[in-house]
């Protein structure tokens, strides 16, 4: 009982310690990208490259960032769908993710601090447990009022 509690709680301070603070001035939308919530644009798939490789490297910055909290090292590979809404002042970007690193930064740390629990990173990348070559079906939902994200994904186990 009391490991599961240490377990917990190192996870716990993990989880506090990765993640953003009320003080950090928060990034603003590029600007190509603030055009979707201001016209209340949908796009789906976006064909301008300039728009997509804008998109791309905003995704990938918060996916870097999220990375911290939810373990798994992604990058964008395909956007499928930009959605302005002017009204919610959101932007809704739709994705495809594929595992950059395997084990991440994040995996190696953790398996360290809790080596009693976790014995090899290694054992995240195994056919089994995950597909390392999968395009995993993503969506970012951005906040302009908090210039907050919020990135979901549905990973795709393994065979």
């Amino acid at each position: 009982m009391y490991s599961l509690a240490l377990i917990i709680a190192c996870l716990l301070a993990a989880t506090a310690y990765s993640g953003p603070t009320y003080w950090e001035k928060k990034e603003p939308l590029p600007e190509a990208l603030q055009k979707y919530m201001d016209e209340t644009k949908v796009e789906e798939p976006p064909t301008d490259e300039g728009i997509l490789q804008v998109a791309k490297d905003f995704v990938d910055k918060k996916l870097k960032e999220e990375e911290k909290a939810v373990t798994w090292a992604l990058e964008a590979s395909n956007i499928t769908k930009l959605e302005g809404v002017k009204r919610t002042a959101q932007l809704h970007i739709i994705f495809k993710a594929k595992i950059a690193n395997c084990p991440s930064e994040t995996q190696k740390k953790m398996s360290q601090m809790l080596h009693f629990a976790v014995k090899n990173p290694e054992d995240n990348c195994k056919p089994n447990v995950i597909d390392m070559e999968a395009e995993h079906p993503c969506s970012l939902w951005y906040s302009k009022y908090t210039g907050s994200s919020d990135i979901r994904c549905n990973m795709i186990r393994g065979h």
